[in-house]
């Protein structure tokens, strides 16, 4: 399988915090490869959560309480009970205390535009939360 480590990708594992760490060492281990191959029978595959530091820009673990969300192609982080995304569909799923839990996920909406011609235009929009 290829997992791409740090020699590979340039990246110094040692600058992730603890947890994110572990992460990046887990892909390699066979029992996460074989979660993994059997993930991609559903369609889906293992993602690490994390957000980055404002100002140093360094990865940072992903609070429990928070989600991604993804507007315009604008990368912001809100706390899960401040969300007020309707549409949305969950696209990243973690392991909080007793249960699943989404980290982030997909709103799409319909904008229906007024053209000068005086006809309309229907554009769908998508975003990341």
């Amino acid at each position: 399988m290829n997992t791409q480590n740090n020699m590979e990708t340039g990246f110094a594992n040692e600058l992730l915090p603890e947890e994110l760490r572990k992460a990046q060492e887990a892909i390699h281990l066979p029992e996460v490869q074989e979660m993994l191959k059997q993930l991609a029978a559903y369609n889906l595959g293992i993602c690490m959560p994390h957000m980055h530091d404002e100002e140093t820009g360094n990865f940072k673990t992903l609070p429990a309480d928070m989600i991604q969300i993804e507007s315009d192609f604008q990368v912001s982080f809100v706390r899960k009970d401040e969300n007020r995304q309707s549409r949305t569909i969950p696209v990243a799923w973690q392991w909080v205390d007793d249960g699943v839990k989404a980290a982030n996920g997909c709103v799409q909406e319909c904008v229906i535009t007024h053209l000068q011609s005086g006809g309309e235009a229907h554009k769908t929009m998508h975003s990341t939360y």
